[in-house]
Protein backbone atom coordinates (compact mmCIF):
# COMPACT_ATOMS: atom_id res chain seq x y z
CA UNK A 1 0.00 0.00 0.00
CA UNK A 2 0.92 3.58 -0.54
CA UNK A 3 1.49 5.74 2.53
CA UNK A 4 -1.03 8.54 2.10
CA UNK A 5 -1.19 11.23 4.74
CA UNK A 6 -4.34 13.00 5.86
CA UNK A 7 -4.46 16.58 7.07
CA UNK A 8 -6.15 17.08 10.42
CA UNK A 9 -7.18 20.73 10.84
CA UNK A 10 -8.14 22.45 14.09
CA UNK A 11 -9.85 25.81 13.54
CA UNK A 12 -9.58 28.08 16.57
CA UNK A 13 -11.52 31.00 15.08
CA UNK A 14 -14.96 29.78 16.29
CA UNK A 15 -13.69 30.35 19.84
CA UNK A 16 -13.97 34.07 19.01
CA UNK A 17 -11.13 34.90 21.40
CA UNK A 18 -8.43 36.31 19.11
CA UNK A 19 -6.33 37.53 22.02
CA UNK A 20 -6.08 33.89 23.18
CA UNK A 21 -5.33 32.21 19.81
CA UNK A 22 -1.55 32.24 20.15
CA UNK A 23 -1.65 30.91 23.72
CA UNK A 24 -4.11 28.15 22.78
CA UNK A 25 -2.03 27.30 19.69
CA UNK A 26 1.18 26.96 21.69
CA UNK A 27 -0.46 24.94 24.46
CA UNK A 28 -2.15 22.61 21.95
CA UNK A 29 1.10 22.04 20.04
CA UNK A 30 2.91 21.30 23.31
CA UNK A 31 0.24 18.87 24.52
CA UNK A 32 0.11 17.05 21.17
CA UNK A 33 3.91 16.77 21.06
CA UNK A 34 4.07 15.54 24.66
CA UNK A 35 1.14 13.12 24.49
CA UNK A 36 1.37 11.81 20.92
CA UNK A 37 4.93 12.71 19.90
CA UNK A 38 3.60 14.47 16.78
CA UNK A 39 5.27 17.62 15.61
CA UNK A 40 3.54 19.97 13.27
CA UNK A 41 0.60 22.11 14.07
CA UNK A 42 1.34 24.29 11.08
CA UNK A 43 -0.60 27.52 11.19
CA UNK A 44 -2.85 28.00 8.18
CA UNK A 45 -3.30 31.65 7.21
CA UNK A 46 -6.22 30.96 4.91
CA UNK A 47 -7.89 27.99 3.28
CA UNK A 48 -5.25 27.55 0.56
CA UNK A 49 -2.07 28.74 2.26
CA UNK A 50 -0.17 26.66 4.78
CA UNK A 51 2.48 28.65 6.63
CA UNK A 52 5.49 26.35 6.48
CA UNK A 53 7.44 28.78 8.70
CA UNK A 54 4.81 28.95 11.43
CA UNK A 55 7.43 28.41 14.13
CA UNK A 56 9.71 31.10 12.70
CA UNK A 57 8.90 34.20 14.71
CA UNK A 58 10.46 36.51 12.14
CA UNK A 59 8.41 35.30 9.17
CA UNK A 60 6.83 38.15 7.26
CA UNK A 61 3.41 38.49 5.70
CA UNK A 62 1.48 37.11 8.65
CA UNK A 63 -0.51 40.27 9.24
CA UNK A 64 -4.05 39.54 10.44
CA UNK A 65 -6.98 40.63 8.31
CA UNK A 66 -8.57 42.21 11.37
CA UNK A 67 -6.55 43.94 14.03
CA UNK A 68 -6.81 41.51 16.94
CA UNK A 69 -6.02 44.22 19.48
CA UNK A 70 -8.53 46.81 18.29
CA UNK A 71 -11.55 47.84 20.32
CA UNK A 72 -13.67 46.78 17.35
CA UNK A 73 -16.44 44.31 18.23
CA UNK A 74 -15.93 42.36 15.00
CA UNK A 75 -15.07 39.11 16.76
CA UNK A 76 -18.22 39.37 18.86
CA UNK A 77 -20.69 40.59 16.27
CA UNK A 78 -19.64 39.59 12.76
CA UNK A 79 -20.64 36.24 11.23
CA UNK A 80 -17.89 33.64 11.52
CA UNK A 81 -17.47 33.45 7.73
CA UNK A 82 -16.48 37.15 7.71
CA UNK A 83 -13.69 36.64 10.22
CA UNK A 84 -10.16 35.50 9.35
CA UNK A 85 -9.56 31.81 10.03
CA UNK A 86 -6.98 30.79 12.61
CA UNK A 87 -6.24 27.13 12.03
CA UNK A 88 -3.56 24.58 12.81
CA UNK A 89 -2.98 21.38 10.90
CA UNK A 90 -1.03 18.16 11.15
CA UNK A 91 -0.06 15.80 8.32
CA UNK A 92 -0.74 12.36 9.80
CA UNK A 93 -1.63 8.82 8.84
CA UNK A 94 -5.30 7.87 9.03
CA UNK A 95 -4.78 6.02 12.33
CA UNK A 96 -2.78 8.90 13.85
CA UNK A 97 -5.48 11.29 12.66
CA UNK A 98 -8.17 9.34 14.48
CA UNK A 99 -6.11 9.27 17.66
CA UNK A 100 -5.19 12.95 17.36
CA UNK A 101 -8.81 13.93 16.70
CA UNK A 102 -9.96 12.08 19.81
CA UNK A 103 -7.17 13.62 21.87
CA UNK A 104 -7.94 17.17 20.68
CA UNK A 105 -11.60 16.56 21.51
CA UNK A 106 -10.57 15.57 25.03
CA UNK A 107 -8.33 18.64 25.37
CA UNK A 108 -11.23 20.92 24.39
CA UNK A 109 -13.62 18.88 26.57
CA UNK A 110 -15.84 17.90 23.65
CA UNK A 111 -17.27 14.47 24.36
CA UNK A 112 -17.31 12.05 21.46
CA UNK A 113 -20.77 10.75 20.72
CA UNK A 114 -21.05 7.04 20.15
CA UNK A 115 -20.99 6.31 16.45
CA UNK A 116 -23.96 4.32 15.26
CA UNK A 117 -23.52 1.37 12.99
CA UNK A 118 -23.73 2.15 9.30
CA UNK A 119 -27.18 1.76 7.79
CA UNK A 120 -25.60 1.01 4.43
CA UNK A 121 -26.54 -2.46 3.20
CA UNK A 122 -23.68 -4.92 2.95
CA UNK A 123 -22.83 -6.57 -0.32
Amino acid sequence: GVDVLDRLVVDLSPLRLPEEFLRVELELKEKVMKEMNLEGGLKIDDENDVDENADDEESEGNEPILDLGSSDDSWENRPIYQLPPYSLSWEVSRQEGKQLGKYVGEVFDVPEKKATASKKPKG
